[in-house]
């Protein structure tokens, strides 16, 4: 899977993905998050910048 820009296009709402954060001060992470009402959702994240996600897909079977 590849990191998708914001910029390009966002997820579906609801959807949970992995979102790529930039945060004031220069300092980078990723975690899970959703698109609500076009806001991201992340808990415990102030000051912040989205600027990638991927979307996760479920393991498969054997």
């Amino acid at each position: 899977m590849d990191w998708i820009s914001c910029e390009e296009r966002l997820p579906k709402e609801g959807d949970v993905v992995l979102v790529w954060i930039l945060r004031y001060g220069g300092s980078e992470d990723y975690r899970l998050s959703s698109l609500d009402n076009d806001c991201w959702e992340i808990e415990n994240e102030v000051s912040c910048e989205i600027t990638h996600w991927m979307k996760i897909e479920p393991p498969k079977e054997k």
